[in-house]
């Protein structure tokens, strides 16, 4: 975007599915807004050339349609074994006898995979009953989703307070009620109303789950009345949070909770749509999604993008073929005329290949613009 925001916390959602049956290339839908899906993304009838052996790739979708990183593959079939997955492999001492012998003294080649039904990375797992040339049949699958995430365009204010001291963050004032050995206790006060809450108590079963664990990390932060203001305590200052009888305390205002599907604020012709990652379940991005439907024409040839961070202008379109068409940025640069790509049929263009997102998004399109590039070079 076109100024940086600085990520506070988040609250998860966890969707989990059960008995469903997925078609080759199906995508189901695992949240309420229906803006992220699991894919039944390839089926594998080879199996390393085993018979009776199958394989399936299980992929997550955003709400671009984009990939997430992570796939989750399963393999099931008779000559395959689910040692993977029952736990025969890791719960023997050898799963293999140790040594170099020939494999005529072994029966491991005959069914040669250590197989697995389940396919799991991080908070995200697939468990799956049956695969067949043309659909999976799922018993469970499960992963997590952001439903808040709070951002802030300020910066934060951080210091250390004792016992008895008084700041303010945006219209909000912060009194520290009490320091002890692992805690801090603050009031939170703003518009006449106040919210207390005691940090702590900050040790190593806490510390050790923090970053990974929401209940967590809830008895470290607190929310203004207004949810404009936030403080939490300051885990990372060097000394420790807690040090020589003060807390080490963050503070942020003009806080924004960005839920899915609410208006950005700072652009309301945009919803946003916050995604994170499949396997730590943290925030990746915030994508910003157009509610209404867009239209360019010879009249309205002019598309402002959220912010004005960029511009797409068609320069000559006679209501079938766009002639010339091109790109701008918030700072007035151009690009050339980018129509003769796809022969004026058409205006997709993927800008940014640094994006994390935009090189998941590659993966969906590359083959399509392989088979355009190449019409297009026939035709000259």
């Amino acid at each position: 975007g076109s100024r940086p925001f600085y990520y506070i916390n988040q609250r998860d959602f966890r969707t989990v599915l059960n008995d469903v049956e997925f078609q080759l290339g199906e995508v189901k839908p695992m949240n309420p807004n229906k803006t992220r899906g699991w894919e039944l993304s390839s089926i594998s009838t080879d199996g390393y050339f085993m018979p009776n052996s199958m394989s399936a790739v299980f992929k997550m979708v955003k709400s671009t349609g984009n990939y997430y990183g992570a796939t989750f593959n399963v393999i099931m079939g008779s000559a395959v074994t689910n040692d993977g997955a029952n736990g025969k492999a890791a719960s023997a001492k050898n799963y293999q006898k140790p040594g170099f012998y020939s494999m005529a003294d072994s029966d491991f080649t005959d069914t040669n995979l250590m197989g697995n039904n389940v396919a799991a990375g991080g908070r995200t797992y697939v468990i799956v009953d049956e695969v067949t040339p043309k659909s999976v049949k799922v018993r469970e699958m499960g992963t997590d989703g952001v439903v808040d995430a709070w951002i802030s365009p300020s910066e934060p204010l951080i210091a250390s307070y004792a016992k008895g001291d008084k700041f303010t963050i945006g219209d909000a004032s912060v009194e520290v009620v009490n320091v002890t050995a692992d805690s801090v206790s603050i009031r939170l006060s703003e518009g006449g109303k106040s919210v207390d809450k005691t940090f702590g108590p900050y040790n190593d079963e806490t510390k050790s789950k923090l970053f990974l664990s929401e209940k967590t990390r809830e008895m470290f932060w607190l929310l203004s009345p207004s949810g404009k203001e936030t403080v939490f305590l300051n885990v990372n200052n060097p000394a420790g949070p807690i040090a020589d009888g003060k807390a080490s305390l963050v503070a942020y205002k003009d806080v924004i909770d960005v839920q899915d599907g609410t208006e950005w604020p700072f652009d309301k012709r945009f919803m946003a749509r916050p995604e994170s990652c499949t396997s730590c379940s943290f925030i990746h991005e915030i994508m910003l999604e157009n509610k209404d439907e867009i239209e360019l024409g010879k009249v309205e040839n002019v598309f402002t993008g959220p912010e004005g961070y960029y511009k797409v202008v068609i320069d000559d379109f006679d209501g079938k073929t766009i002639k010339a068409w091109h790109l701008e940025d918030k700072d007035g640069n151009k690009t050339d005329n980018l129509a003769g790509r796809s022969q004026g049929l058409h205006i997709d263009a993927v800008v940014s290949d640094k994006c994390r997102s935009t090189a998941h998004f590659f993966s969906r399109v590359n083959s399509a613009l392989l088979r355009e590039a190449t019409v297009a070079a026939a035709k000259k």
